[in-house]
């Protein structure tokens, strides 16, 4: 059982996800797109980037909701899992799977890697492709350099504070991004198999808790739709648009839909929404146009993108089993 999140934003004035500085100017993050057979530049999010915002507004969304298995570290300063996390010494990879996931929501729901003694890894149940400009979009100079300056402690000559220029890259666009949740995968082992029945992984916290973590996870979202999904904030919080969102509840396995950069994602959507009409539970979408609603059948129109996510937060809860 999978979640498949679509969106487009629009992001203004941002500077969210920086490639350092060279001098005094400071640089964004650019890659390379294909388009119409020639190689685009084009400012881009990294998945790395939207998965850690995603999982501090994981934990801020867990504890919000009652929460208490987290690692102290991560709450802290995101530090990643040691062996000193563990509650003692444990000679299996089983052993230290089934510690780590008890004890913390983050590293049940985000994974980890831990190379000490025992190798033990989790793979993420949240995944996050790059957020890119459209295809549509994409050919046209979406970004700009913008001078600003602050008073050094410095005193020139004629005794006067000296003012220190710097320059700092910015972008806006309309960014693109998809993100799977294995919800289904919560609380469960990545090794140790269910007894009977079709291949699961063993349960390994409560299934209260292990919803517990699902409904903070899909609320997390939110947060990451609505701007907070990058650093730079304080001086240039995006002037941020939900201009997509589909939620694509499924309840069993079906194909990743086609990544929203592209302009007929909307055609390959309703496509999949009637081949695998048996596996999927629900589909929500929200559109500020209003076209996309008339190009898909079989779909649950909202008003407001947090609705998409409450309501696939509620759809995600009747298939565990845990609807209150």
């Amino acid at each position: 059982m999978r979640l498949y999140i679509l969106a487009r934003v629009e992001l203004q004035l941002h500077a969210l996800n920086c490639a350092g500085s060279t001098g005094h100017f400071n640089k964004l993050q650019e890659a390379y797109i294909i388009k119409d057979g020639e190689v685009v530049p084009c400012p881009v999010i990294s998945g790395n980037a939207l998965k850690n915002y995603h999982a501090r507004a994981f934990v801020k969304e867990y504890v919000s909701l009652g929460g208490k298995k987290l690692h102290k570290r991560h709450f802290v300063d995101q530090c990643r899992v040691t062996k000193e996390m563990l509650s003692k010494d444990f000679s299996s990879k089983e052993a230290v799977e089934e510690d780590i996931v008890r004890n913390c929501a983050v590293c049940d729901v985000h994974g980890f890697l831990l190379a000490e003694k025992v190798n033990a890894r989790r793979e993420s149940l949240v995944k996050f492709s790059f957020a890119v400009p459209t295809e549509d979009t994409i050919a046209r100079k979406l970004t700009y350099t913008i001078v600003h300056n602050r008073v050094s402690p410095k005193v020139s000559q004629e005794g006067k504070e000296e003012m220190m220029i710097f320059r700092r890259q910015y972008a806006s666009a309309i960014y693109s991004f998809a993100s799977i949740f294995d919800f289904a995968g919560v609380g469960r082992s990545q090794y140790v198999k269910e007894e009977g029945g079709v291949w699961r992984g063993k349960l390994l916290v409560d299934e209260a808790e292990a919803a517990l973590r699902a409904r903070a996870a899909v609320r997390a979202y939110t947060r990451v739709l609505s701007g907070e999904l990058g650093a730079n904030t304080s001086r240039a919080l995006p002037i941020t648009r939900v201009r997509q969102l589909v939620a694509v509840v499924a309840k069993s396995l079906v194909p990743c839909p086609m990544h929203p950069f592209y302009e007929d994602y909307v055609r390959d959507l309703a496509k999949l929404i009637s081949k695998y009409s048996d596996r999927i539970h629900s589909v929500l979408v929200y559109d500020s146009g209003g076209s996309l609603i008339g190009l898909l059948s079989s779909v649950e129109a909202c008003g407001a993108y947090y609705e998409v996510v409450e309501k696939a937060e509620q759809k995600i809860l009747e298939l565990l089993g845990e609807a209150p």
